[in-house]
Formats: C-alpha cells, structure tokens, sequence
C-alpha cells in the first residue's frame, strides 16, 4: 500500500503524469492537466507457481500488456502491475504512453518515487525540492523564435537527399532486437580519442554509423535521425522537469574520402553543435521548412540521462534491480548505444523490412568502426574506412517499399 501510496504523490508531485491529450473539436491537440488522476494499479500473487512457471507467465503477460493501447483523451496514461513471484522477490511492470515521458524523465520519477516510499515507511516525508513542471518549458518555448530556426534547416539540408538501406520486405511481422557489445578494453581508446579531439562518444557513434550507411548504400552522402534529449541550457532548472522533451533532427553528413578521418570527426563534432541552437523545431516543422523529401530509415539514441546509483544501491529498504525497458520507435532500424560497463549496441528492426542477418551484420561493421577509430584517426583518411558497397538504393525503390508497409516517417 505504501509502494502506490508513493506513486500517487509523485503524480500530484508531476502535473505532466495527471495529463491528457484532447483534440476533437479543436484546430490542433491540446495536452489538459488534472487535478487529481487515480493510479490503475493492480496486483497478482504468483508465489504458489514454480518459478519457471511464473517466468514464462510473466513474458506472456508482458507480451499481452504491450498490446493494450492507450486512449489519449482518457487518463491515466500510465498503469502499474505488482507481482509477488515465487523467490520472494517482487516484480513491478509499469506501463506508459511515451507522449507523457521520456528516459530522463523516468529517472527523476524512480528517484522521487524511491525517496518517498523510504520517507513513508519511516513516517517521516522527506522534504523535496519544489518541482518545475511541463508548463514552464511550454512557455519557454512559446518564446522562441522560429524564423532563425527555419532559415537554419533550410540551408543545411538544401542538398539532402532521402537516406535509407535497401529493404529487403522479408513477409515477417513485427519489431525485432539484435545486440553487439563493445568491452571497456575497447572503450577506453575511444574516451581517450574523444578527449584528444575535444568530441564526445556520441559523436564517435553517429560517425561508425555514418560510414555502415554509406558502405551498404554505396554513396558518399547519408541522412539519418539523431535522437536529442531536447532540454536546453537556456532554461534554468530545466533537468529536473519531467515530461517528453526529446526530439529526433535529421543529421546529413557528406563523406569526403581525401578528408583526415579526425578532421571529418571534429565537422560532425561541429554540426551537432550548431543544431543544438535550434532543436527545439519539431521534424514535421524542419521537413516543411526544407522542401525537400527527408525520408531517413535509422536513428541513433545515445542513453546518456543521468541516474543517480546511489538510490539504486543495497542499502536502501527498496532496491531495484534488474531493470528493463520494452519500446520501439516507428523507424525500420533504431540502434541504442548504451555506456555501462563498456559500450552496448542494440539495433530494433523492423522485421518486415530487414533480415535478422543484415541488422547483425551492420552492428558487427558499426562495432569494428569504433574499435578501429582510435589507430586511425592520427592518421588515416576516410577512404581508408570508406568501403562502399557495389550496389545503391535508388529514391523510388525506398519510398516504394515503405510507403508498401504504411510506415510513417
């Protein structure tokens, strides 16, 4: 009872978690607040099942939970399930719709949540800092001025052209996951790499895709979705507000094999910087402002939110362990690069339109780029790294085969 009952400060806490959308009859959908929103909370007693009983119920029940929809318009837009399992230990499935929230977002709630559960079983609330809401960074926004932000993704996709990997329309269903691991033995030249050339992982990352994209398309240019966290530092107190802030910009970069590989990486280094000023543009306002088809097929996420482990650690009466995310985006390829431990790759297909052996192979090259880079980038030129494939994707066949499967992009 103590674990709901925190949950359910924490949404009187967060505005943003007493939310709907609300659109019929209006010119355009309206996030609306509540004042209060109950939790759809329940919870199962599994502990008389053998414990591999209860584990294949509870993938079939997660399964089954993926599959149940959220109407927008009617909140809660979230619900939990608490199950005691046969170990003794419990576990919680907590469901939410991501036009509530997004990665930072859920770890300042799991921190809020774990402090007040601890403040309850002590009878003594600990005493929270005021919490900014989602309104504030509305208005910030409302406050921005979009004609900078269209003048600068008009110029710097005027030469875009759609970027995508030949589909391969396999009759399957369904989104798929696949994996690669880079150890911290690998990870350490890439740190030491980024510090010498004043760049950061993610940028390493998005650049070891760049070249896979432009092997396996056989062009020297490629255009793909960048995942930003979308808070920016012009707001103040800005990271401690929940809600959805992230936001996917297209990334066009061209490859010039005469280039030094560490040059290359400093002007990608510098593209991400200058489209930080203007991240706040959503991508249906960049694609109008372009004119031009930016149909991409992959994006890049590098988790980098922070999570504070100390409220994770053994001490704590609640510790949580064992953590997983279920969720996939709408594009045919989402790789997820993640540092922990070294640096973990996972790449969710569609798998529609990809083969389990493609999406695999194109980690193994994304992986042998990054361990590559370090010995490389003193020296050597793209076209040392740059092995394009003999066959390209034209426009048409792209925008056939997906526009086939109904995908949105």
């Amino acid at each position: 009872a103590l674990f709901r009952q925190a949950w359910q400060m924490v949404m009187q806490r967060h505005s943003v978690l007493r939310s709907a959308v609300v659109w019929k009859g209006l010119s355009r959908p309206l996030q609306a607040l509540l004042r209060q929103t109950p939790c759809d909370w329940q919870e199962l007693d599994w502990r008389e099942s053998t414990q591999t009983a209860a584990e294949l119920h509870w993938e079939q029940f997660v399964a089954d939970d993926r599959k149940r929809l959220f109407e927008l318009d009617r909140p809660p837009l979230m619900r939990w399930t608490l199950i005691a399992m046969p170990d003794g230990l419990w576990r919680l499935l907590w469901t939410h719709t991501h036009i509530l929230l997004d990665g930072w977002s859920v770890a300042l709630i799991v921190k809020d949540v774990l402090q007040l559960y601890d403040g309850l079983l002590a009878n003594s609330l600990p005493e929270l800092p005021p919490a900014m809401q989602y309104r504030d960074y509305i208005a910030w926004l409302a406050g921005r001025e979009l004609s900078e932000a269209q003048r600068f993704w008009r110029d710097t996709l005027q030469d875009a052209a759609p970027g995508a990997l030949m589909p391969e329309l396999t009759g399957q269903q369904g989104y798929l996951d696949a994996f690669e691991h880079l150890a911290e033995a690998d990870c350490q030249p890439l740190r030491q790499l980024a510090r010498q050339l004043g760049l950061t992982l993610n940028t390493l990352v998005q650049a070891a895709w760049a070249l896979v994209l432009a092997e396996r398309s056989g062009v020297d240019e490629v255009l793909f979705g960048v995942t930003v966290s979308g808070r920016s530092n012009e707001l103040d107190g800005i990271e401690t507000i929940t809600g959805l802030f992230i936001n996917t910009l297209p990334l066009y970069l061209a490859l010039d094999r005469d280039m030094a590989l560490a040059d290359w990486l400093k002007a990608i280094q510098a593209r991400q910087f200058a489209m930080q000023q203007y991240e706040y543009a959503s991508l249906a306002d960049i694609k109008k402002w372009s004119g031009a088809t930016l149909a991409f097929d992959s994006i890049v996420i590098y988790e980098n939110y922070p999570v504070d482990k100390a409220l994770l650690g053994a001490e704590r009466p609640l510790r949580l362990s064992a953590v997983k995310a279920y969720e996939h985006t709408h594009y045919p390829l989402t790789l997820l690069a993640i540092p922990d431990d070294g640096l973990a790759l996972q790449m969710t297909y569609n798998a529609a339109l990809f083969q389990a052996d493609t999406v695999q192979a194109c980690l193994r090259q994304l992986a042998a780029h990054l361990r590559a880079m370090p010995a490389q980038a003193g020296h050597g030129l793209l076209a040392d790294f740059f092995r394009p494939a003999a066959s390209s994707v034209s426009t048409a066949d792209f925008l056939q085969a997906t526009m086939a499967l109904d995908e949105d992009f």
